[in-house]
C-alpha cells in the first residue's frame, strides 16, 4: 500500500458568502448529482445477511430501476475498533460479526450498484493518518473505475474512545479528514470530480458546527435523523436564517423504523436526549404495548411514523435530499412499499 505524505492543511480559503455549491460548481467537471436531482435519494447499502438478501430482491424486483433511487452509501465498518500496534481494544462480538458480513457482502453488492451515484465512507476512527490518506486515494479509485462519478463521505467515527481526552486531540476527526481530502485532491492524488461530504448531528450539536464543516470544505452535508421533531426543526430554521442552507447542499438521515427497541437505538447513536426524546420513545413503546397479536399495530404506527418523517423532510426549505436507511429486513420491507405506493 502506497502512503501519501500529505499535511493537514487547510484548503484554498472559500469565500463563505459565495458559498460551497458555487465553488463545487466552478471546479468540478464531472457530471453533478444536484444539478441532475432536484431532489436526491441516497440509499445506504446492507451489512446483514438478512439486509443483503432483501436488497438483492429489491433489486432484481425492478424496485429501484424508476429512478426512486439516486446514489448508494457504501459504509466503514471494517475493524472500526482497530487501534494502532495491533492492539484491538474495545471490540465487541456483534461489531466483530457486523464487519465480517460487511466484507462478505461488499463484492456482491458493488456489482449490483455501479451504475449508481457511489458515497464511500471513509471513518476516522483509530486510524492513523497515513492509512486514513490511502484509504481516501483508493476509495477515489475504486470510484472512478465505475465509470460513475461520486463522493467520499469523511467522518469521525463512533469509537467510544473518541469522546475521552487525549485520545480525542491524537487521531485525525472529520475537520482535518476533509483538509487532508482537498490537499490529495490538490495534488492529483484523487480525482476533481469526487466530491467531499460530511455529516453533522443537529440533535446535540449547535448551527456553528455545520459552519465550521462547510468552511473546512463540506460539499455537501448529511445531517442525524429528525428523531426529535420539534429540536431538528429549530436547528434547520437558524441554519436557513443565517444562510449556511444556500452554501452547501443539505441531506436528511432518515432511518426506517420498525419498533420502540429500533427507535431507542437510534437515539443513543445520535446521542439524543431530553423530554422530547422521552416523549417519543413512549409513544412508540405505546403502540407495541396495545399491538394486536399479529404485530398490525406496530407495523401501522412504524409505517406511518416513517411515512410522516419523510413528508416532513420533503417539505423543509431549501433541503437537497433524504439518506435512506432501512437497516433492517423489515426495513427494506417498508422501504420496498413505500416505493410501490409512489411516497418517495
Amino acid at each position: 500500500m502506497l502512503s501519501h505524505s500529505v499535511h493537514a492543511l487547510p484548503c484554498a480559503r472559500i469565500d463563505v458568502r459565495r458559498g460551497l455549491k458555487a465553488y463545487g460548481a466552478s471546479i468540478h467537471t464531472n457530471i453533478n448529482l444536484f444539478e441532475d436531482h432536484k431532489f436526491v435519494r441516497l440509499l445506504e447499502l446492507p451489512t446483514s445477511s438478512n439486509s443483503a438478501s432483501s436488497f438483492s430482491q429489491a433489486l432484481a424486483g425492478g424496485s429501484f430501476q424508476n429512478g426512486t433511487i439516486n446514489a448508494v452509501v457504501s459504509p466503514d465498518i471494517r475493524t472500526p475498533f482497530a487501534f494502532p500496534f495491533n492492539l484491538n481494544m474495545g471490540i465487541t462480538a456483534d461489531i466483530k460479526n457486523l464487519a465480517d458480513e460487511n466484507g462478505r457482502h461488499d463484492n456482491s453488492t458493488s456489482k449490483a450498484v455501479e451504475n449508481y451515484w457511489q458515497v464511500r465512507t471513509v471513518a476516522a476512527q483509530m486510524r492513523m493518518p497515513s492509512f486514513l490518506q490511502d484509504r481516501m486515494v483508493n476509495c477515489a479509485q475504486q470510484i472512478h473505475s465505475t465509470g460513475q462519478p461520486g463522493s467520499l463521505l469523511l467522518v469521525s467515527g463512533g469509537h467510544p474512545f473518541r469522546r475521552h481526552w487525549p485520545i480525542n486531540c491524537l487521531f485525525p476527526n472529520s475537520f482535518s479528514l476533509l483538509r487532508i481530502a482537498h490537499e490529495l485532491r490538490n495534488s492529483g492524488a484523487i480525482a476533481s470530480g469526487v466530491q467531499f461530504w460530511a455529516v453533522e448531528n443537529p440533535l446535540v450539536n449547535s448551527v456553528d458546527r455545520l459552519e465550521k464543516k462547510i468552511i473546512a470544505g463540506a460539499e455537501a452535508i448529511i445531517v442525524q435523523p429528525p428523531l426529535l421533531p420539534e429540536r431538528f426543526k429549530r436547528w434547520w430554521d437558524e441554519a436557513n436564517h443565517r444562510g449556511l442552507l444556500d452554501m452547501t447542499e443539505v441531506i436528511v438521515g432518515i432511518p426506517l423504523l420498525t419498533s420502540a427497541r429500533n427507535f431507542a437505538f437510534w437515539l443513543h447513536l445520535t446521542e439524543a436526549s431530553g423530554k422530547e426524546a422521552e416523549a417519543q420513545l413512549q409513544e412508540f413503546q405505546k403502540a407495541e404495548a396495545c399491538q394486536y397479536v399479529s404485530g398490525v399495530m406496530k407495523s401501522a404506527f412504524c409505517k406511518a411514523w416513517n411515512l410522516k418523517t419523510i413528508e416532513m423532510v420533503k417539505s423543509l426549505p431549501k433541503v437537497s435530499g433524504m439518506h435512506l436507511m432501512p437497516i433492517t429486513a423489515q426495513g427494506w420491507r417498508y422501504l420496498e412499499e413505500l416505493v410501490t405506493e409512489g411516497k418517495l
